[in-house]
């Protein structure tokens, strides 16, 4: 269920005593007028708030309005959204906007301000939300997941009680995918201590709904979001004003193009990915969605623009977009930390320019790879820790920063060699044979660790079996 604003009128309290009569009066009990004074304040309250939900609609039924810049995308004539018809004795609210001039449309209703926001924006929006959990050290936040309070219908074509919203707000979905969500824990954890001038600026291209990208801005960084499903750019751009991230957080609805002759262009959008769950998969509304070219993106003619992480997931041109970041990256337009990426065609030459031409360090995320899975407690109930027959070019670590287990690959010289760490053996047929996901960094993931004196001195069996040697110090 969306969390919704609660309200309460506490009555006087059933254990007080009104003073029972003694004497004289009849035996009748005296009121203090302390006690008439609070049951009458009590009262008062209690019908002003009575009144103040009258008009409004039930949660099962008040719908969540579209942005105007929504409802101008879809081609209608008019300017803004239609005015509700309000009926009679509803406390309708008139359409407000912010100092950049953006108007929403707001239903019948009662429209609060919160203060993390510090302005007004329609109370049906922070209805349609739902809060999303918290992944150490990355932090909640709410996202907007539907049009009607408590249908997820964003996500499902008919309402039932368990739902994708509500599983990925209890934890029991797999999206947000943890591969990924490791990664921005292992990468972004000091964007809000950072000094000014050095903020994390991330980019999100394949945003969905948002919730990637609103655990990136959870974390303090700054991110541009594209988008070309229509509805779901909507409610992530109601999810940016929920959580207060206007300045900070950027939605695009469109498709972005490594074509620069795609400038001022558009294409028909129909399709794309929603999160499986009960109740069916929504299919997204047709819609035209503009081209955004990556280099106007990504570069500034004055700066070299630093990007502190790029997640590139679009399902299609995941290839032509790292090839377009390459070449960028050589002609010293821009610097970029980190990359995350899902490839949808094999094209081991892109991941083998990032390590051994522009020096990065290349893992694949052990998505699709069913030889370990760690559950909670951090136990490998797939393969207890065993060995797994590791495909040359490949190397195991485990727990670096948050990110549980994942695959080094090699910076091995043989061309051959190397790429047979670049498939997921075990879904390959999911994908077509192509690659899965990986991660390009910059970031040194490892941190050195020295045993304590008394290992040394006094070795456990373990230790002595074991034939370790510690790192050279010189």
């Amino acid at each position: 269920m969306p969390a919704a604003a609660s309200f309460s009128s506490g009555g006087p309290g059933s254990g007080t005593n009104g003073g029972g009569g003694g004497g004289g009066g009849g035996g009748r009990s005296k009121i203090p007028v302390g006690w008439l004074t609070i049951v009458l304040l009590q009262s008062a309250l209690f019908v002003l708030y009575y009144l103040s939900q009258q008009g409004s609609s039930s949660e099962s039924t008040r719908s969540c309005p579209v942005p105007a810049d929504t409802w101008r995308a879809l081609g209608n004539d008019q300017q803004q959204p239609p005015q509700p018809q309000q009926d009679s004795g509803s406390n309708g609210a008139a359409p407000s906007s912010d100092s950049s001039g953006k108007t929403w449309l707001e239903e019948p209703g009662w429209v609060w301000r919160l203060p993390v926001q510090g302005r007004d924006y329609p109370q049906q929006w922070y209805d349609c939300s739902y809060v999303m959990p918290a992944f150490w050290p990355l932090r909640s936040f709410r996202l907007v997941m539907e049009n009607v309070p408590g249908t997820c219908d964003v996500f499902t074509n008919r309402p039932v009680a368990k739902n994708v919203c509500t599983m990925m707000r209890d934890k029991q979905h797999f999206e947000p995918e943890p591969h990924v969500y490791e990664v921005f824990a292992s990468v972004l954890s000091d964007c809000d201590r950072r000094p000014a001038g050095e903020q994390c600026h991330t980019l999100d291209i394949g945003a969905n709904a948002g919730y990637m990208g609103g655990y990136m801005a959870s974390m303090g960084a700054t991110v541009l979001a594209v988008e070309p499903q229509l509805d779901l750019w909507g409610t992530f751009n109601k999810s940016i004003s929920v959580n207060g991230w206007e300045g900070r957080v950027k939605a695009l609805h469109g498709y972005v193009s490594v074509n620069a002759e795609d400038r001022g262009k558009s294409m028909e959008n129909s399709k794309g990915y929603r999160p499986p769950g009960p109740g069916g998969i929504k299919q997204p509304p047709l819609s035209q969605a503009p081209f955004y070219v990556l280099e106007d993106l990504m570069t500034d003619a004055e700066v070299v623009k630093n990007w502190t992480l790029a997640k590139v997931d679009t399902d299609s041109i995941d290839g032509p977009i790292l090839r377009s970041m390459i070449e960028m990256l050589r002609a010293g337009r821009v610097n970029i930390e980190t990359i995350v990426t899902e490839f949808s065609k094999g094209e081991p030459d892109i991941v083998w320019t990032f390590q051994q031409e522009l020096g990065y360090d290349v893992y694949r995320l052990d998505i699709h790879d069913d030889r370990r899975f760690f559950d909670q407690y951090g136990h490998d109930v797939y393969s207890n820790f065993g060995p797994i027959g590791l495909r040359g070019g490949l190397d195991e670590r485990f727990f670096q920063r948050a990110i549980r287990h994942i695959f080094y690959i090699k910076p091995e010289k043989d061309l051959e060699v190397w790429k047979h760490g670049l498939v997921a053996p075990f879904r390959a047929h999911l994908t077509n044979g192509a690659f899965t996901q990986f991660l390009i960094t910059k970031v040194d993931l490892t941190e050195p660790r020295w045993e304590h004196p008394q290992a040394l001195l006094n070795p456990s069996p373990e230790r002595q079996r074991s034939g370790y040697q510690p790192p050279s110090q010189d």
